[in-house]
């Protein structure tokens, strides 16, 4: 591994394990509090030796759970392909939403600092920020009702609770489209934003990075995906989420068709990705259509 990218695999896994030791991210009676999602999220998974991958119900109780995973050097290496500095804010979903009431003292960023001396290498922005709550609390004001989640055990044994692998891979395709979406936007003749285009442009290619980086490790690791029920899954868990409003809306169509002729060339697996794009394609054409088979 690239030292500048190691660099920011342990700055994430010191960060995380710094926060989880000091908000716990379970009861005492095994239910789960929140997890990590997002760029630290897959950071994190950069640094686990195996995982465990669970589902939740709504209040995080444990209702099934898959066997330990060794992660491979193969699926680490594709992590590597998506490693780089996470932006200002944390992805943090909340399943008690009191779990950092009055935390304000272990999360305050000066604190961080203190105690994480990589933490500015995870997050350059960090070094000049000051203030009590850098999350972006995906749950809030988003309807959950289940939760894909993964343990994640590292070299010297500590533990910590992600989003799935697939769940990641499900919303960063959600992100990608809703910035292709963004960008066409920009381009409109009649008024084009040059430097929201530029924004926007830099932003899909880092979600495309970070997609096809996700997708290689997943695929590496599940030997028989099924996307179409993962996808389903996903859309009745998160109803009110990014990936929800991309598949139900007829505009997403072309957008899609412009992520897979873009992210094709990255994946490893070129079959599995066909299985995941006939999948997301297909879901989103019955979607359209009212919910009716096609």
């Amino acid at each position: 591994m690239e030292d500048s990218k190691k660099i920011i695999v342990d700055a994430a896994k010191q960060y995380a394990m710094y926060l989880a030791k000091n908000i716990p991210q379970k009861f005492d009676s095994g239910e789960v509090k929140y997890y990590f999602s997002g760029s630290l999220a897959m950071l994190l998974l950069s640094s686990a030796e195996t995982i465990k991958t669970s589902f939740l119900d709504g209040k995080g109780r444990f209702v099934g759970r898959a066997n330990e995973i060794v992660v491979s050097k193969k699926a680490k290496d594709a992590l590597l392909q998506g490693v780089r500095n996470i932006g200002i804010d944390v992805d943090v979903v909340t399943i008690d939403d009191n779990c950092f009431d009055g935390m304000g003292k272990i999360y305050n960023l000066s604190t961080v600092r203190q105690n994480c001396d990589l933490a500015t290498k995870l997050c350059p922005a960090w070094e000049k920020h000051n203030g009590t709550m850098y999350f972006d609390m995906l749950s809030d004001e988003r309807k959950i009702t289940g939760h894909d989640v993964a343990e994640i055990i590292t070299k010297d044994g500590n533990r910590v609770y992600v989003s799935s692998p697939i769940s990641l891979i499900m919303h960063k395709f959600a992100d990608t489209i809703v910035c292709l979406t963004a960008m066409q936007r920009y381009k409109r003749k009649d008024h084009i934003n040059l430097e929201g285009l530029r924004e926007e442009s830099e932003k899909y290619v880092k979600d495309i990075n970070d997609f096809t980086s996700m997708f290689n490790c997943v695929v590496s690791i599940y030997p028989l995906l099924d996307f179409e029920g993962f996808i389903k899954h996903t859309l009745e868990m998160c109803p009110q989420t990014a990936f929800s409003r991309v598949l139900t809306d007829d505009n997403s169509q072309a957008m899609i068709k412009l992520f897979i002729n873009d992210a094709k060339e990255l994946v490893d697996d070129k079959g599995a990705f066909l299985d995941f794009a006939r999948a997301i394609t297909s879901e989103n054409e019955r979607l359209v259509n009212g919910g009716r088979e096609i």
